[in-house]
């Protein structure tokens, strides 16, 4: 807990993306703790390759886990307001 973030995943294409950005963050507190897909598979795939620990298919059982607090909306156009909504009230 504390600084962990969480990258939500859309469509395959975003699996194929490393989290680059996040490199920086390397040696701080901060950790990447979850990935979100509607596809558990690629989600997995995503997760070993990377060394995330959880894996989501759900953005909203992964807004309201205590394990996040952060989310990077890595969505569609069409989806990411409606995952920013679902996070907001949990200060993500």
């Amino acid at each position: 807990m504390g600084n962990a973030l969480s990258w939500l995943m859309k469509t395959f294409h975003w699996e194929k993306i490393p989290p680059a950005s996040y490199r920086p963050l390397r040696g701080t507190r901060a950790e990447l703790a979850a990935v979100c897909s509607r596809t558990r598979e690629q989600a997995a795939a995503f997760a070993r390759r990377h060394a995330i620990p959880r894996v989501f298919t759900d953005y909203r059982a992964l807004v309201e886990s205590p394990d996040v607090d952060v989310v990077d909306i890595c969505a569609t156009t069409d989806s990411h307001h409606e995952i920013a909504i679902a996070a907001a009230p949990h200060i993500k």
